[in-house]
């Protein structure tokens, strides 16, 4: 809830709620609203399709809400209003972390000849080569999903665009299709395997994870590319200098844009020219990040344990457990 500008129209999806100022501020409605006792409600009332489901004005009518005093709600949306400040507070922190290890992590990698470009290395590496990235591992596509692979009795679970995310995979979701045992073999996915997205918005094309589950356990679409360290290279710092060029915008140079999707294109990837630097540097690095890291989690742990104290004292004194005078 804020400020609007004036003239602005409701669509016939939307229902505009007056409150009655004796009863009710439009501060607490909106707090209540978004309640998990209000939102359970609104969802036993919805009615339509499952992708999209819409409520009635008669069912919002009839949403049953604490009855609390004017003086009381004031009280609340103070308490709450102090949570969420200090939510916001910590988003910013976790933020701007996010941005000063992003700037280190580049200051240390070196940079400026991933294209075959002639200028001098920014990295900080004492001792850099520049080598194609499929002389310091291997790069595959992965499977083409095809009809018949969904009509096989033999599924196995399969990674895609939609699961790797920037320097994570989300493994809720995940599809299945099938594998020959010679497929299994080659597609099969193993512990510090990078995965790349292959076809993506230009901007995110190239956004790579780690994936760090079972060997065998997910095998991977051809919408995604997978990098394998070779001998003497951490997943770590590879993954470190894949993030530092997407970042920079190495990928976007060499992407192929169709009519609404960028391809990476295994063999552009495989070309690109990567500091290699020795095994000691590799993990000096990957020290720095794991330190960065370490401390983003923390905050993050932080975060969310707020926001569990945030949705516990609304609960709590929406339902009347505790008195609003008592809330800390």
């Amino acid at each position: 809830m804020g400020q609007t500008r004036s003239g602005l129209m409701l669509s016939d999806k939307t229902l505009r709620l007056v409150p009655d100022e004796r009863r009710a501020s439009a501060r607490f409605l909106a707090l209540v609203l978004s309640s998990s006792h209000v939102r359970s409600q609104v969802d036993s009332l919805l009615s339509g399709s499952t992708g999209q489901g819409n409520i009635s004005q008669e069912s919002v009518e009839e949403l049953r809400i604490p009855d609390i005093p004017v003086v009381d709600q004031r009280s609340l949306v103070e308490v709450l209003d102090e949570l969420a400040e200090a939510e916001s507070a910590l988003e910013a922190s976790i933020a701007k972390l996010r941005t000063v290890r992003s700037s280190v992590v580049a200051s240390v990698i070196p940079r400026g000849h991933e294209l075959g470009m002639l200028a001098e290395s920014t990295g900080c590496a004492t001792s850099v080569r520049w080598v194609p990235v499929n002389e310091v591992g291997s790069v595959r596509m992965g499977k083409q999903l095809s009809p018949g692979s969904r009509a096989s009795s033999e599924q196995y679970p399969y990674l895609r665009v939609a699961n790797v995310l920037e320097e994570r995979i989300d493994y809720s979701g995940v599809k299945t299709m099938a594998f020959s045992d010679g497929e299994r073999l080659a597609y099969r996915l193993e512990p510090g395997d990078i995965l790349l997205n292959e076809g993506q918005s230009l901007e995110l094309v190239g956004r790579s994870a780690i994936y760090e589950r079972g060997p065998g356990e997910f095998y991977f679409q051809n919408t995604l590319v997978r990098f394998r360290a070779g001998d003497g290279m951490l997943s770590r710092y590879a993954q470190a200098v894949f993030n530092c060029w997407l970042n920079a915008g190495v990928f976007v140079q060499i992407a192929k844009k169709t009519t609404s999707i960028a391809h990476l294109g295994a063999e552009r990837f495989g070309s690109l020219l990567f500091p290699l630097v020795p095994l000691a540097e590799q993990r000096r690095i990957v020290d720095l990040v794991d330190a960065w890291d370490t401390r983003i989690r923390s905050s993050e742990d932080e975060l969310s344990k707020l926001r569990g104290l945030k949705r516990g004292v609304m609960d709590d004194l929406l339902s009347g457990r505790v008195r609003v005078g008592s809330a800390e």
